[in-house]
């Protein structure tokens, strides 16, 4: 049964279930009446279900973040990302409220508070995880099956995808701040950024896939790169233009190189090459040895640090893959396309695919000039009755009239 008590802050709901020694009060304060009798009313309602499905304990989130982190994140590629943020959601009043409790208004307390720091795409990554928390909880039997405290909760607006692109300009600024040229050999740390940048440029690999290219995975001759781990968690090959493979072989050229992390025993490398549980192990030759020092995280730190010693605004080391998506799309069919770049979804080449309106209409310009219209090639059909040096001079003709230079030998 719930009672409603006006104090300072607002409305103090208290909801009482059981009798007797068993009787168990819950309370909460609310800003308005409306808000307090709501509340007042799941709790209710959840309660009445608890009884009727056996709930396991009562549990909260802060509880349910820690089960989780010890018994599923451990078992994806992106361990790492997963407790960092479920360690972050522990600071959050949202942890010490009780599952069985829970209800919508929560969930929207959250959301206020986080997107005062954060935008609403990484509250939505966050809410994603949190989901799949309470999905385990319902299985686990902590909150009954039916009973999701997000169920429907409307969330934030992703902000438009970015659509940046590199110009010429930036590419010679940022070389120049990072202390390479075409001439350098590869002795620093900031040169070995440079050469990751141009090859994800070249290649439209992520900032771990640069990375983690060793010598067993390059085929310098057949210039293709395979990748045995990338971010969807399947190996694909990516081919290498010219320029990437002169890129590359700065990298073999340096002195000193980093070991492999796949040639080490198991136990000795870092986590992020450990294989996850059920997973087969991949092992390299123990001469094997990465091209690039620098690791994924210090790439993009070690960018953006660089990038502030100049004019440039607003430019990250994965926009280099949105200017490659970009510029291969040019080249290659979509599904060729998709294939290059590790996209299983080919609605996925969208969000890379930034070419401006302005640019396609220009080039369209300049097609129309140079092209042969319909009217063109119907005449030149009508001719084929002639001998071959009048089609041959006709079309010459023909060709001039478009503006189309013509030599004959």
């Amino acid at each position: 049964m719930a009672s409603f008590e006006k104090v300072n802050r607002g409305v103090r709901a208290v909801v009482s279930n059981g009798t007797g020694k068993n009787r168990v009060k819950k309370s909460r304060t609310f800003q308005t009446m409306k808000q307090a009798k709501s509340w007042a009313r799941e709790v209710e309602i959840q309660n009445e279900i608890n009884q009727q499905d056996g709930v396991i304990g009562d549990f909260n989130f802060g509880q349910l973040f820690d089960e989780y982190a010890l018994k599923v994140s451990p078992q994806k590629k992106g361990v790492r990302w997963e407790l960092l943020r479920l360690g972050l959601l522990k600071r959050f009043p949202l942890s010490d409220v009780s599952l069985k409790d829970a209800c919508l208004f929560d969930i929207e307390q959250y959301i206020e508070e986080r997107l005062r720091t954060v935008k609403s795409s990484t509250v939505n990554r966050e809410l994603n995880l949190i989901s799949h928390c309470i999905t385990k909880a319902q299985h686990w039997r902590w909150i009954p099956k039916h009973h999701n405290p997000m169920e429907g909760l409307q969330r934030p607006k992703n902000p438009p995808h970015r659509d940046r692109l590199i110009s010429p300009l930036e590419k010679e600024m940022m070389c120049l701040v990072l202390g390479y040229s075409e001439e350098s050999c590869i002795t620093t740390m900031s040169q070995e950024v440079a050469v990751a940048w141009l090859y994800s440029i070249d290649t439209a690999m992520r900032a771990g896939e640069v990375t983690d290219i060793c010598t067993t995975c390059c085929d310098m001759k057949a210039n293709v790169v395979e990748l045995v781990k990338t971010k969807n968690g399947s190996k694909r090959v990516v081919p290498m233009s010219p320029r990437g493979n002169e890129l590359l072989s700065k990298m073999y050229a340096k002195s000193k190189h980093a070991p492999c992390p796949y040639s080490l025993p198991i136990e000795k490398r870092p986590k992020r090459y450990q294989p996850l549980p059920g997973e087969t192990p991949i092992f390299h030759n123990h001469d094997c040895k990465r091209l690039f020092k620098v690791s994924a995280g210090s790439l993009s730190s070690l960018f953006r640090k660089y990038r502030k010693k100049t004019n440039i605004v607003d430019l990250t080391f994965h926009d280099a893959r949105h200017e490659a998506i970009t510029n291969l799309a040019k080249l290659y069919t979509p599904y060729d396309l998709a294939r290059i770049v590790g996209h299983k979804d080919i609605k996925q080449l969208m969000t890379y695919y930034n070419r401006s309106p302005e640019d396609i209409a220009r080039e369209m310009a300049e097609n129309h000039s140079k092209g042969i219209s319909g009217d063109v090639v119907k005449e030149f059909v009508t001719t084929l009755g002639a001998d071959q040096s009048q089609i041959i001079n006709l079309l010459v003709s023909l060709l001039q009239k478009q503006n189309i230079k013509v030599s004959l030998p």
